[in-house]
């Protein structure tokens, strides 16, 4: 939960490891954090991209819809004395806005039609013999339930019709697996599409918003004992909509906080020692 500029240095070790890296074999990364100074320093950036700026996919048509892509890293660093020559400070925040596509597919969503409230479209799914009484439908959205006019709200309206859509689509009625012509649908469906349905071409975003808090304190008790205490804070959100069913949204919330204490002794010129203590707690 470091940000990127508030790093000194890292080391990565990943064999022959020294006795100072403990009995567990594999890789081991090291993180030295920077502190501040008897100077003022600080620093800022921003990385941007934004879809408005890229070009669409080699396999895109002239309709389709090109993904929705959003990435902003941005942050800061500033340190400096407190006491000069015995204590510094040096505090960093790190930023992330991400707003990533699934990928681009089509589906089947309600039809325009249907979203109108004319549900007599629905008798072509009913089975007559299994009904006691003919039902009659609605043809107005004054009768359709609210619950109903919810659901039907959260998914995308239609944004393509049968001949412009260049790639493959299926579903559990189609009559003829084996046509490569209707509709340009290859060999996935049929030429009439089921009854209250339409076809949307698209994708849903992730969502990630991530912020990361560094603030760092040196002091010198003397030439040969140095000490710090870091603090760390990162709250994360994320959310992601299963492509094209909008009533499935999940979303996380991380919030991982930690406190670091050292001491660094220099015994003699060629022996010195190290002291970490470290609590970290993460709530959801």
């Amino acid at each position: 939960i470091i940000g990127v500029d508030s790093l000194e240095e890292f080391t990565l070790q990943s064999s022959a490891m020294s006795a100072e890296s403990g009995r567990e074999m594999g890789a081991q990364v090291k993180m030295v954090s920077r502190s501040g100074s008897n100077e003022w320093h600080g620093s800022a950036y921003d990385y941007l991209r934004n879809d408005a700026l890229d070009a669409k996919q080699t396999y895109y048509n002239r309709t389709s819809v090109k993904a929705k892509v959003r990435q902003n890293n941005f942050g800061g660093t500033f340190g400096g004395p407190i006491l000069k020559n015995k204590t510094f400070f040096f505090v960093s925040y790190e930023g992330q806005r991400d707003v990533l596509p699934n990928a681009t597919s089509v589906y089947m969503v309600p039809s325009d039609a249907y979203r109108t409230g004319d549900t007599s479209i629905l008798n072509a799914w009913l089975d007559p013999t299994l009904l006691e009484e003919a039902p009659t439908p609605a043809t107005s959205t004054s009768r359709m339930g609210s619950e109903l006019k919810g659901i039907l709200s959260l998914y995308p309206k239609p944004n393509m019709s049968c001949n412009n859509y260049e790639g493959m689509v299926s579903w559990s009625g189609a009559s003829d697996t084996s046509d490569t012509t209707e509709c340009g649908l290859t060999g996935y469906i049929d030429s009439t599409l089921p009854a209250g349905l339409g076809l949307w071409q698209g994708s849903r975003p992730n969502l990630s918003d991530t912020d990361n808090w560094s603030v760092k304190i040196n002091h010198n008790i003397s030439d040969k004992l140095v000490s710090f205490v870091r603090m760390t804070h990162s709250n994360s959100t994320g959310s992601g909509q299963d492509q094209v069913d909008a009533i499935i949204n999940d979303s996380t919330h991380n919030r991982p906080e930690g406190i670091t204490l050292g001491l660094d002794w220099m015994l003699t010129p060629t022996l010195s020692n190290s002291l970490r203590l470290n609590t970290t707690q993460t709530t959801g």
